[in-house]
């Protein structure tokens, strides 16, 4: 990812799955003495926007993945879907970044299309945002 910050993400998009107020600065991190914000260029698209409460039959609540065309409709809606290169999926420690490695998957199922090459960084913002000189951009 430092090195994707470093060439202007030319070759890769960095998509960020944490809250907006976390990637945009206004809201803190959970992990002590990490600063908030994300990494410059990166797109924003929050996992819990992937999510929706659903009910069984017999009336036990359970979460599951939005409607495709939903899934579609937030990638759109950040900018993801235009971007036409590879994608790294992040967030703070690289386990909610899976969900939007599946959206992205459930995306191209559902339109006949391979999907897009992505990665998830496992490092995500709590290895990016402990490095002394990592660049930090926010939205205040």
């Amino acid at each position: 990812v430092r090195r994707a910050v470093d060439d202007g993400q030319a070759n890769v998009q960095v998509v960020d799955a944490r809250s907006a107020g976390r990637f945009g600065g206004t809201e803190p991190e959970p992990r002590p003495g990490l600063p908030s914000g994300h990494a410059p260029g990166s797109l924003n698209v929050p996992f819990s926007s992937l999510l929706v409460s659903a009910e069984t039959p017999d009336g036990d609540k359970y979460t599951t993945m939005a409607p495709v065309e939903d899934l579609k409709a937030r990638f759109d809606a950040a900018g993801v879907s235009k971007v036409g290169k590879p994608l790294v999926f992040s967030c703070g420690t690289g386990v909610t970044a899976c969900t939007l490695a599946l959206a992205t998957e459930l995306v191209a199922a559902e339109s006949g299309m391979p999907a897009v090459p992505w990665s998830v960084y496992d490092g995500s913002w709590s290895e990016y945002a402990s490095m002394p000189d990592a660049p930090i951009a926010t939205t205040e």
